[in-house]
C-alpha cells in the first residue's frame, strides 16, 4: 500500500494545480479552484486535515477531513466530513484512490471518530465505489438527494408585510436561540452559539451579512448571505444539452440584468450562498422574503445566483417555490465507523442539512 501523509502549507501550489486537474461531472461540469488558499475551506468546515499521496516531491492525489459539531438523533454529536477525494488524471488505477482511502480511515480511528458523512454530485460515478464497504470502512447509507437551487438575483425588493433587515449585535442572542430551535427539528445541522453569531455580525459585509426577517418586532426567520469566492471560484466546463438550450436566450439579456449573465463554458460563476438559514414553525413567510431580500442584493451586486440546498424532504422547501433557478442534484451518505447502525437508522428518516457553501 502506498504512503499518504498530512499535508502542509508548503503543499499549497502543489493542491492548488490537483484541483484544477480534477474537475467534477455533473449535470454541471464544474472545476472548483481553491484561489489562493487550498486550506481556507477546510478552515471554514471546521476542524481538519489534507491527507496527501506523492511520488518523488509530486503531490498525486489528496482527501480532507474535517469534524464539527452538529444535531443529529435528537443530541449534540461529532460529525467527520470526507471531501476533496482527488487523484490526479494520470494517476488513476493506480492504488492512489485506495491509499488515500485506508490513510483517512486509520486517521479517523485514531481519532475515535464514529458519524460520517460524504456528499456526492449527481452524475460523479466515480467515487461511489468507495462508499460501498470497501478498504475497511462500513458502507455508506443514503440520507436522499439534495437539489442545489440556484437562483437567479432579482432587482424587486420582496413584497411582504415582513420586514427584512440587517442583523446587529444586539440580536445574536435571540438569534441564537431561534437557530436552536429551528436547527433541532432537523439533522447534521452545526451547533452554533451565541459568539458564532457575535463572529459573523463582526465579518466584513462584503464576505457575510447576517438577515433577519421580522414582523411586529419578533424576529421570525434569519439567515447568512456569503460570499463563496472567497474560499472557492465555480468554472464551467460542460453543460447538459437541455441546460445549454435554455441558458443560451437567458444570455442574451445580460446587458439588463446580472440575473442573465449565465457563464459560458471556461467562464467562473460568480455565487452568493445562503448558509444557516432558521424559521419558527409554520412561518415560512418570513423565511421567503429573506431568501427575495438576498436575491435583491445578490443582483445589486452583480452576482447573477443565490444557491442554497434543499434535501427531498425538507418542509422549507416551499419558501423557495416558484422562484426562477437551476438545479444541480448531490446525495448525503452517512456511515458509523464504531458499528451504530441505529444511529445511522435515525439520522436517515430524519431532514438531513448541508451547507453548499462549503461543500
Amino acid at each position: 500500500m502506498l504512503d499518504v501523509r498530512a499535508a502542509s502549507r508548503a503543499d499549497n501550489d502543489q493542491l492548488l494545480s490537483l484541483t484544477r486537474a480534477t474537475p467534477m461531472p455533473g449535470v454541471i461540469g464544474l472545476r472548483i479552484d481553491r484561489e489562493p488558499d487550498f486550506f481556507r475551506l477546510l478552515s471554514l468546515r471546521g476542524q481538519g486535515t489534507v491527507l496527501v499521496q506523492e511520488e518523488r516531491g509530486e503531490i498525486r492525489g489528496c482527501i480532507s477531513l474535517s469534524k464539527r459539531e452538529v444535531w443529529a438523533a435528537g443530541a449534540q454529536r461529532t460529525l467527520w466530513y470526507v471531501g476533496d477525494m482527488k487523484v490526479r488524471p494520470d494517476c488513476r488505477e493506480k492504488g492512489v484512490g485506495a491509499a488515500l482511502a485506508v490513510g483517512a480511515f486509520r486517521n479517523l480511528m485514531d481519532e475515535g471518530a464514529d458519524l460520517l458523512a460524504c456528499v456526492v454530485a449527481q452524475g460523479n460515478r466515480r467515487v461511489l465505489g468507495f462508499l460501498e464497504g470497501r478498504f475497511q470502512i462500513p458502507p455508506f447509507s443514503s440520507l436522499g438527494r439534495l437539489s442545489v437551487l440556484m437562483m437567479l438575483s432579482s432587482r424587486r425588493s420582496p413584497r411582504t408585510d415582513f420586514v427584512v433587515r440587517d442583523a446587529t449585535a444586539s440580536d445574536a442572542p435571540p438569534l441564537a436561540e431561534l437557530y436552536r430551535e429551528s436547527s433541532r427539528r432537523f439533522q447534521l445541522t452545526p451547533v452554533m452559539e451565541e459568539e458564532d453569531w457575535y463572529e459573523a455580525l463582526e465579518e466584513d459585509p462584503a464576505l457575510c451579512q447576517v438577515l433577519v426577517a421580522e414582523r411586529q418586532g419578533q424576529v421570525m426567520a434569519a439567515g447568512w448571505l456569503f460570499d463563496v469566492q472567497s474560499a472557492k471560484q465555480h468554472v464551467v466546463l460542460s453543460m447538459s444539452r437541455a441546460l445549454s438550450a435554455v441558458t443560451a436566450p437567458l444570455r442574451l439579456l445580460g446587458g439588463f440584468s446580472p440575473a442573465f449573465r449565465i457563464p459560458k463554458q471556461g467562464e467562473m460563476v460568480p455565487l452568493l450562498a445562503l448558509r444557516h438559514l432558521a424559521s419558527r414553525r409554520e412561518q415560512l413567510g418570513g423565511l421567503r422574503a429573506l431568501v427575495q431580500e438576498a436575491r435583491r442584493r445578490a443582483h445589486g451586486g452583480g452576482f447573477p445566483f443565490v444557491i442554497y440546498g434543499v434535501h427531498e424532504r425538507d418542509p422549507l422547501s416551499k419558501a423557495f417555490r416558484g422562484l426562477p433557478h437551476f438545479t444541480m442534484g448531490s446525495e448525503v451518505f452517512l456511515t458509523s465507523l464504531q458499528g451504530n447502525p441505529d444511529l445511522v437508522e435515525e439520522v436517515a428518516r430524519g431532514v438531513p442539512v448541508e451547507d453548499y457553501a462549503l461543500t
